[in-house]
């Protein structure tokens, strides 16, 4: 039986995407690109264009070197908030393009107006962008490690304190994500709750890692939880040895 504390740890979020050029971006130096399809496992409701409802990611992707390391771009996100006055979040991390495995930053922000000149202000701490192109719609796996806090709501159950649209469901062990999305859409279709957006977490403990499925809704009851986890664990140990 686990202790019900609250989780306050870095750790690492893997999920699918379709990202492209960053809207705009042909005045740029900078290869920049953006989640054309945000959270597609999730429909909003009763509004006008289903992306209304849903943060938008923005990714600098840089070009590979040790001054991109992830903690020096945690140094640097650190140091542009304290000098400027944006707001944003930044998380280092790995996507692939191209068929290639390439280093990025994440940015989220709510005036994407911003987004150039936060890339001006990581350019000018050392961080390095590829050179621009354009790049159409694609595919990309994504790897983002952050700073999670958890308030935990039951056994294996916890929700972002800063984002309540997020929860997160404790796993009993780590999968691909093959079997992650082939297990996930036997979920769906078996069970009432459909309506949400899936990823695997990782949160560092001193364990080691603890595995869960991050669950992205603005419709999500968090009475409905703890059976979609049962769901996720039952269907685990009957596909993965």
């Amino acid at each position: 039986m686990e202790e019900n504390n609250d989780i306050s740890n870095y750790g690492i979020v893997t999920k699918k995407e379709t990202l492209k050029s960053y809207t705009g971006s042909e005045s740029l130096k900078d290869l920049i690109l953006e989640a054309s399809e945000p959270f597609p496992g999730y429909y909003c409701m009763d509004m006008p264009t289903e992306n209304n409802c849903k943060p938008v990611s923005y990714f600098f992707i840089l070009k590979p070197g040790p001054i991109c390391n992830e903690d020096n771009i945690i140094r640097v996100t650190q140091k542009i908030k304290k000098e400027k006055n944006y707001e944003f979040d930044a998380c280092p991390g790995h996507l692939t393009l191209f068929n290639n495995v390439q280093p990025h930053v994440r940015i989220q922000t709510k005036n994407h107006t911003l987004i150039p000149e936060l890339a001006e202000e990581f350019k000018a701490n050392g961080i390095v962008l590829q050179k621009n192109k354009k790049v159409k719609a694609f595919t990309s796996m994504i790897r983002i490690k952050k700073y999670f806090e958890l308030e935990y709501i039951s056994e294996g159950v916890y929700k972002s304190m800063d984002e309540p649209c997020f929860k997160y469901i404790r796993i009993q062990k780590e999968i691909s994500w093959k079997d992650f999305e082939a297990i996930t859409l036997t979920i769906k279709n078996t069970y009432n709750f459909k309506n949400y957006d899936y990823a695997l977490a990782a949160i560092y403990q001193k364990c080691g890692l603890e595995d869960y499925v991050r669950i992205y809704s603005e419709h999500c009851d968090c009475e409905k939880l703890p059976v979609l986890r049962q769901k996720y664990i039952d269907e685990i140990d009957k596909h993965i040895f």
